[in-house]
Order: structure tokens, then sequence, then C-alpha cells
């Protein structure tokens, strides 16, 4: 083992040697400093927004991207050989990159912790390739929750940065197709930009020669395997180790909890990858819940919309599936989806793979199903396509969800849920799936509600009629994430809002209920690539 590693970090060699593996890079920046002249590094409470930095990394289909990620929430040894851009180096050392001088000149935010919070995030969307449309720009600057926001400058300069990138990607991509380099475009290596950020990204490769074995002072272990065969063995090998993933759920107790030894899934190709099939999709457990939603969500609008929902997009761009599923969270909003959406979990272990149905992967109080020395391989979710259908004896599928909380980002749901319908060639229900999460110890189905359904026709009638069971059924359980009262309305509540929404069964697209989406937009184009930006 050794008891050193490097990462670079803007664009100088930065040594790490000893340091503590439960310390978290936020901590180690605020410690050393991150660029001479700069206003320094001071942690942030993820839940206020967090530390955001710019990392290089590879999408799920191996294409390289920036992503946001909070800096506090990432333990150090996990920046081994990363790529990282702080706000306060890209300031002084690019003032002429159209995201720097946008910040600087409108008065969005006001403190040097809230402007390098906006200006990460609008650097990550600046080099995004599929920000296009109102709801993105939202979605993307999700971790801007201060108070002191002037949300109407951020929404203007966030429109002209991206709409002048997308406007050099369209002319760079039109020249290189020109020149029969398409296959450049598909791998994300073109250079539309023409700035040093832009340069080093297209020339980004991951340093992932060799596998990661460092000790800290107190022989404290980090490991990151390149395989799944590995990883099992140093499983195998230390019983008592933390798996980790993403970071986003342990970097929040790095200071509480002592672990002897961590092992990474980042580095393992096969967990980080989302395969797309004829009839499935296979989420790998190291993919990050951006990379998922930028893949699977296309082809699957409610899996988008749910994600789009989770913490922050700087959460998101390091949060994993795997990880979300391991930690059994009993609020967790994903996992009513995945149960209407008939996802199963894989599992592997050096004994052999097993697989089972979503709902059956949690067995409560924040335990799931997974034997010693067993770790979350993958996720697969089917495409619901003529084919998929016509195999299992349906015609027409339903599926949405919905989630309740505080507010729209950075915050714990009430209540989710996840609801979907198969139906017969005569339109008749098939089989029908009612899930919810934060009324119990565990994900739950309403199983009686879901077996009455079948055979009718989908209409108020019959949702009123089944509302009882599904109430009966459902036993709401003490929490401090609001009323019981509250929580039980919600569950027909939110029943009722999939039928409302959904109320033809050959059309997926749901009905906007109320005047809000005609402001919202979240739709509308917010640019014309071919118009000019100045």
């Amino acid at each position: 083992m050794q008891s050193w590693f490097t990462f670079e970090l803007n664009s100088a060699n930065c040594r790490v040697e000893g340091i503590d593996t439960h310390k978290t890079l936020a901590q180690f920046l605020a410690d050393r400093g991150t660029w001479p002249g700069g206003r320094g590094f001071s942690p942030t409470d993820p839940w206020a927004g967090g530390d955001p930095i710019l990392m290089a990394s590879l999408d799920g289909l191996g294409r390289p991207k920036f992503r946001a990620v909070d800096a506090g929430l990432l333990l150090l040894p996990m920046a081994a050989g990363q790529h990282l851009w702080t706000w306060d180096a890209v300031r002084l050392t690019e003032p002429e990159h159209p995201v720097v001088k946008a910040v600087q000149l409108a008065a969005a935010e006001c403190g040097p912790r809230a402007e390098a919070r906006l200006g990460i995030l609008l650097l990550e969307g600046y080099y995004r390739r599929d920000l296009r449309r109102i709801g993105q720009v939202r979605e993307q600057l999700d971790g801007v929750v201060s108070r002191t926001a002037n949300w109407r400058a951020i929404e203007r300069i966030a429109r002209a940065v991206f709409a002048k990138s997308e406007r050099n990607r369209h002319e760079a991509e039109q020249e290189a197709r020109s020149s029969g380099m398409e296959k450049l475009i598909r791998q994300g290596r073109i250079d539309s930009s023409h700035d040093t950020l832009s340069r080093q990204l297209v020339a980004f490769f991951p340093e992932n020669d060799e596998d990661l074995s460092y000790v800290d002072e107190s022989k404290r272990r980090f490991y990151r395997p390149q395989t799944l065969v590995e990883l099992l063995q140093l499983k195998k090998q230390y019983p008592d180790a933390q798996i980790i993933a993403g970071g986003t759920g342990l970097g929040l107790y790095a200071d509480a909890v002592e672990w002897p030894a961590l092992i990474s899934t980042e580095d393992v190709a096969e967990l980080r990858a989302v395969l797309i099939g004829e009839d499935q999709w296979e989420i790998g457990a190291a993919a990050s819940l951006t990379s998922v939603g930028e893949i699977v969500g296309r082809g699957c609008a409610p899996f988008a919309k749910i994600l789009k929902r989770f913490a922050s997009r700087s959460v998101r761009n390091r949060a994993t599936l795997g990880g979300y599923l391991g930690s059994a969270s009993a609020e967790g909003q994903i996992a009513p989806l995945l149960i209407a959406l008939d996802a199963r979990v894989h599992l592997a272990s050096p004994d052999g793979e097993r697989d089972a149905p979503i709902n059956q992967f949690y067995t409560g109080d924040g335990k799931t199903i997974l034997r010693p020395g067993e770790l979350i391989r993958s996720v697969t979710v089917p495409r619901f396509n003529e084919a998929v259908l016509e195999a299992r004896g349906s015609k027409f599928r339903l599926c949405d969800a919905y989630i309740t909380s505080r507010r729209r980002g950075l915050c714990e749901p009430f209540v989710t849920g996840g609801f979907a319908v198969e139906f017969a060639a005569d339109k008749t229900i098939r089989k029908a799936w009612i899930s919810y999460s934060g009324v119990s110890d565990r994900p739950v189905r309403a199983r009686k509600a879901e077996n009455e359904l079948a055979g009718r026709k989908w209409n108020e009638k019959a949702i009123m009629q089944v509302l009882p069971s599904v109430i009966q059924e459902i036993k709401i359980t003490s929490n401090d994430r609001g009323d019981e009262d509250y929580r039980r309305q919600l569950i027909i509540t939110l029943f009722q809002k999939f039928f409302y929404q959904h109320p033809t069964i050959e059309d997926e697209t749901p009905i906007e209920l109320g005047a809000a989406s005609e402001f919202a937009v979240p739709a509308q184009p917010f640019f014309d690539a071919m118009q000019a930006v100045d």
C-alpha cells in the first residue's frame, strides 16, 4: 500500500501524503487554499448548496463531461487521479471566459460563497451538450438556494451564456460533419469553445492505470479497485470494510463515524456503465444519477422527472443508483418509481449472482436482503416498447411518480408515490402497481388495491372504489417529516393525481393540472441554436 496519491487541481499537480481518509476535499482545500490571491475555501452545509467544484469525468457512455460536485461530500482519497477546478482559479486565470464575465457583471448573488456556487454550476452548464430547454436551465441551477439570489438576473445570464455555448457547438459540429469527423461528435471530443477548460476536457482521459491502495497515518485504508472480481475479493478480505460509491451519503458522516477500511466502486467500469438493450436498460450500481437521467431519462420520462427532484445537481453528479438502494432509506423517492417500472436489482458475491424485484430488496428498519460479502451490481429497467408489452401480455402502459416536500430541491420528501397500470387489448387493466415511500420503514405496495383494479376499466369510478383499500393497506408510521394525517391524505391525492393526469390510456403524456405550467413552460426552448447571442 502507499501513503500518498496525487490529483490535478487547477491544472497543477497536488500531492497528498498521510492525510486522514475521513477528511473531505472541502476540508483539505480550506486548509491548503485553492489559488494565490483567491478568496479562500470554507466548507458549507450540503443542505445549503454545498461547495461545488468542477470535475472532469466520463458519463455512462464514456464521453468526457464536466460535472459540478460538492467538495464537502467527497472524501479526500476519492480525488486521487481526478482533474478538478475551483471557481477562484477560473475567475482569476480566465477573466474573459463568458461565464466569468457574466457572473461579475450581473448582480446575481452577494457573497463569495454564493457566487462561487453559481459560477461552478454555470460552468458545468456551459459545457453541457444537452441543455436546450427552460426546465433544464432551472434543473442545472437548483443548487442555488440562498435567499440573496436574484433569480431574474441568474436566469437571464444563464440563458445568454448557454445559448452562446450552444451556438458555438452547433457551428463546430457542422464543420466536423463537413470534414467527416462525425465520430468525434459522438465521442464528445469536439472543442467548440476554444478556451483552456474546453481544450482540457476534449483531451481528458481518466488516469486509471492501476488500482489505488492508500493508507493514512492512523492506518485506515482506502481501496479503489478496477474490476468487479478485485472488488469482491477485497470485500471478502475485509468483511468490515465500508463500500463507498459517490460518497454523497457517507460524506455527511465523515467526522462522526470510524471506518477502518473503505472500498470504492468508482473505477469499476462495468459498474459505471449504463447499457441500452432492445428490451431493457441495465444501470450499473456506480453510474451517477445524472448519467442515468441523461441516458435512461430520454426513453423513460418518469425517471427523468423523479431524478430532477433528487437533492441538487452537484449531488446527483456523484450519487449513484447502487448507493441509493444500499442506503435503504425509508423516505427515498426513487424506489416507488423503480417498483412501478417493475425493475430488478442484481447482486454479486464471490459465490455467484442473484436478482430480485426492487420491492423485495428492502426488509425494513434500514436493512436489505444483501448478505455478508454481497454487493449491488446493477439494476435492470424494462423498456416498455411494443414488443416488450406484447411479451408481457399487455397493449398499453401508463406510469408516473409524484413527490411532496417542503421545497423543490435539497429537501427530504414527505411522501413519494410511484404508480403504473398495464392494459390488455380490450383496454381493461391487466396489472397495477401502487407504491409509496415515506409512510413506513421501507417502500410499500398496496397489493390488495392493485388486485382489485385488475379486470376493470380505467375510469374515475374504479379509482374511487379502490381508495379505501389503499388507505386500509398502507399503514402510516410516525416520523419527523410531516403529520400522520397529512401523509395519509397524500396517499389518496397522489394516486388520484396519477389518474387525472393520465385519463387516456393511449397517451403517456400527462395532462398539466392548474395554471402553473402556463408560466413555468419547462419544455420551451430558451434559444435558437442558429441565432447569434452577444
